[in-house]
């Protein structure tokens, strides 16, 4: 064998040498400089901290004193974290914890370590909540944090119902607040919220903070609420008679409400009389289109009624011969297929594999969600259905169905969950349909509707049920729609029908309104006004069946 060199490399030759560094500076053995924090001495290699620190690394060869001192004093730092960090230096592992992480955090930014800062603040993402929301806000502008602070921005926004009943919110910043209450996409049920919200801040410390009444409630937008309320609210009534500004704001409110009420045209056209744009979003995920399988997400913002497509959150890990399912847990969305069930990852932009699949053809199946539970409903001759634990991660079987589904509708109604219509074993069109209750584990038959109906999509809007679309053969795609009253045990044929007909469609609930995407013969998109009883096409998609279809805000 002829060779005349060969390359040696040894994997874990770096693991290794860290090791044996570790446990020297354990023994103070070669040890040349002591970090002295408080009253605690923590000693290190000054060339291992300055190959990991640029901080320490500007530090050592700068010429400065601190370059040939044995001993650095570090003020304002937290003895506990400094060394979990250097210890971190040396063995590459550091437990980040609720209790630790903003110490260790602000130890990281003033060292420059810039992958543990990331790894912070991605802790701090997911740790979120209207608890501590304001104060993350606080700490992400304090390190120029600028992704964490736009998030915890965004998550005040959405959250603000719950934001605003907690002390941190009492002991915000006004500049802060006064973003907030400006802000088109803070969402709340009410006006009078934010204006209670804004009371409770200025109340907190009254003798300083009523300086800001005059400036902060020009934000709140006095003529989105009810007359009553301004007649009868004694905050209200109050400030009118202490600040004059106060009072032309309730005078303008008076007067758009009551134009309002009389059907008549009112002058006023500012920002207080245009409504927040606090919406969920319509995702439609994966689908069909002219035989071809498609992976990426769109995204449909129902205030401006424009389609975006979501960078990064493709399914593409969804194999072809792969169906999904897809249902919003809360604030997670989760895919369903066969074989296993997916999670995005909103602050990882991805998806990750969480558990194996119901082993049912979710092609064939309907799929919802209720109390953090996952059912899969039909898609199998044996009538079964079956439930995913989104906490343990784990299935079980539910008693077997009254019908084989396949293609059924699935919605929640009044903690039941519903199966209406589909196929059965044979493959023929049902009008018939069963719930089943969580708490007794049972299904029970309800009234069949007036009409058989396969690939339907379903929705819940005021405790109604509503059946929309499907087919009652092979072939045609209907746009008729039938309303079930639970109380009554009946349906009803007297909702409007829709533009066009559609079968393996997608349907959202957004803002109490029902949304209506694509199908197998169309792409548009419709809502319905239940006042007016009457759909309105609003747009297209450019799949048209067989996709996941959410309303959902992704923060």
């Amino acid at each position: 064998m002829d060779s005349t060199s060969v390359v040696v490399i040894e994997d874990s030759l770096p693991r290794d040498i860290m090791a044996v560094l570790d446990n020297m500076r354990r023994r103070r053995e070669l040890s040349d400089v002591t970090l002295v924090v408080e009253d605690r001495e923590i000693v290190a290699h000054r060339a291992i901290l300055a190959a990991c620190s640029p901080y320490f690394r500007a530090m050592f060869l700068s010429g400065f004193s601190e370059a040939s001192e044995q001993k650095i004093i570090l003020k304002e730092v937290d003895g506990d974290a400094l060394e979990l960090i250097i210890e971190y230096l040396y063995t590459s592992e550091l437990e980040v914890t609720v209790f630790n992480v903003e110490e260790v955090l602000r130890i990281c930014v003033l060292l420059r370590l810039n992958t543990l800062v990331d790894h912070c603040e991605t802790f701090l993402r997911r740790n979120m909540s209207p608890s501590n929301c304001i104060g993350l806000r606080f700490v992400a502008d304090l390190f120029c944090l600028e992704d964490l602070s736009q998030h915890a921005n965004r998550f005040a926004l959405w959250h603000f119902a719950n934001v605003y009943k907690e002390e941190e919110f009492k002991k915000m910043p006004y500049k802060q607040l006064k973003e907030l209450i400006m802000d088109d996409s803070l969402k709340v049920q009410s006006e009078e919220t934010v204006f209670e919200a804004v009371m409770q801040w200025i109340s907190h410390d009254m003798n300083v903070r009523k300086a800001h009444v005059p400036d902060i409630m020009q934000y709140v937008r006095f003529p989105l609420m009810n007359l009553q309320y301004l007649h009868g609210n004694s905050s209200i009534q109050n400030l009118t008679r202490e600040y004059r500004m106060c009072k032309e704001l309730i005078r303008e409110a008076i007067s758009y409400q009551t134009a309002v009420e009389s059907k008549s045209t009112s002058a006023i056209d500012n920002f207080r009389v245009r409504p927040r744009m606090a919406s969920e979003e319509i995702y439609v995920i994966g689908g069909w289109s002219n035989g071809q399988k498609i992976s990426s997400v769109q995204c449909f913002n129902v205030d401006t009624l424009e389609w975006t497509v979501v960078a990064g959150m493709t399914v593409a890990h969804v194999s072809r011969e792969d169906y999904i399912r897809v249902v919003a847990v809360g604030d997670e969305l989760y895919t369903v297929s066969r074989y296993k069930v997916g999670k995005y990852d909103p602050i990882a932009n991805s998806w990750i594999q969480v558990a194996t699949g119901p082993d049912v053809q979710c092609k064939w199946a309907g799929v919802c969600e209720y109390e953090g539970f996952i059912y899969v409903v039909g898609g199998h001759s044996s009538m079964c259905a079956k439930q995913f634990d989104t906490e343990t991660m784990t299935w079980r079987s539910l008693p077997s169905m009254m019908y084989a589904r396949y293609y059924p509708g699935v919605a929640v109604l009044k903690c039941k969950i519903y199966a209406v219509g589909g196929l059965d074993h044979l493959w023929a069109p049902l009008n018939t349909a069963e719930r089943y209750d969580p708490h007794t584990n049972q299904w029970e038959a309800i009234a069949s509707m007036s009409t058989a109906r396969w690939s339907l999509g379903v929705a819940v809007l005021y405790d109604k049920l509503y059946a929309i679309g499907g087919s009652d053969n092979r072939e045609s795609c209907s746009n008729s729609v039938e309303m079930y009253d639970p109380g009554k045990d009946r349906w009803s044929q007297s909702v409007a029908a829709m533009n066009a007909g559609r079968r393996c469609l997608g349907v959202a609930v957004v803002n109490d309104t029902i949304y209506v995407v694509g199908g197998r013969v169309t792409n548009s998109i419709e809502y319905y006004d239940k006042d007016k009883n009457k759909w309105t096409v609003v747009g297209a998609v450019n799949t048209r069946c067989n996709f996941g279809c959410v309303a959902l805000r992704i923060l």
